[in-house]
């Protein structure tokens, strides 16, 4: 069994739940893990795993807090669950700030760039024993790029140890 050194580390990677495209793939096996870096972490795969936009993607880590999950927890995931999970999901997003222990990069989407940010919600999921839950945010514009300020996302994605 591989050594854990970080939460962002499980030990058979991360397997995703649902999420939009280039994330999740209907159908397919969507799993990847993260290799440590330096300054980060690299998202590394097995071939067909993941789509290619993320072969090679460098993550860098950032901020120092971690807001925790609070009292409610998750089930395991199932596709019934895909409600509870989004409000659930939202309500901690409201939590996060600069501070937050983060992962940020890019992917290349046809020519174009999609910031990445990724989130560890610490002991989110009941299973055998709490469970963190990732959540992974795409984004094509700033939030200041807008006609109206506010948070803007373009698809939410998440994913349990594999």
């Amino acid at each position: 069994m591989a050594i854990v050194t970080s939460p962002w580390e499980p030990a058979d990677g991360w397997a995703i739940n649902m999420g939009p495209d280039h994330v999740y793939r209907e159908g397919k096996v969507c799993a990847f893990k993260l290799s440590p870096t330096a300054d980060g972490y690299e998202v590394t795969f097995v071939d067909d795993e993941m789509d290619e936009v993320w072969r090679g993607v460098k993550l860098t880590r950032r901020g120092s807090s971690e807001p925790a999950w609070g009292e409610r927890k998750l089930a395991p995931w199932t596709e019934g669950q895909e409600y509870v999970y989004d409000k659930m999901i939202q309500s901690y997003l409201l939590k996060v700030d600069t501070d937050t222990t983060r992962l940020e990069g890019e992917i290349a989407v046809g020519g174009k760039r999609e910031s990445v940010t990724m989130f560890l919600g610490k002991e989110a999921v009941r299973g055998a024993a709490l469970e963190p839950l990732l959540i992974i945010i795409l984004r094509t514009r700033f939030p200041w790029s807008q006609s109206r300020i506010a948070m803007h996302q373009d698809g939410t994605a998440h994913a349990k140890p594999r």
